[in-house]
């Protein structure tokens, strides 16, 4: 298995983990102080970040790693700084009184995309 492989591989990881999450939270918490806002935290807790926290921070280390031994691949370079682009708005925005799926929802089609892309198509060819 070649370097490439594993990096889009755990890229498309976190694609898949972002879909999730946006699927998890797609119509949005409701106002905070009630009890649904409450149960909105502890589903996405429970569906999303036990589950899926521990092997995402591990595919995202992996990944930045790979990226940067395979810099020629502009593609790779390009997932990196879309990644470093999208952890900068969770920190900006994730703690917010209200939560949009729709940026989630974009990172991770767009990761997913460009994983099976190279999987079906570029993998074939030299970079």
């Amino acid at each position: 298995m070649a370097r490439s492989d594993v990096a889009y591989g755990a890229y498309t990881f976190l694609g898949a983990v972002a879909l999730w999450t946006a699927r998890v939270t797609f119509p949005g918490p409701p106002p905070p102080g009630t009890g649904g806002y409450d149960a909105f935290v502890a589903g996405l807790g429970f569906l999303v970040v036990i589950p899926f926290g521990i092997p995402a921070f591990a595919a995202l280390c992996v990944a930045f790693w790979l990226t940067c031994r395979l810099s020629r691949d502009t593609w790779l370079v390009a997932l990196l700084l879309l990644t470093i682009a999208f952890i900068a708005y969770l920190f900006v925005w994730w703690f917010r009184e209200w939560f949009q799926w729709f940026p989630l929802f974009l990172y991770g089609a767009t990761c997913v995309v460009s994983g099976l892309w190279w999987f079906l198509f570029r993998r074939w060819r030299p970079i």
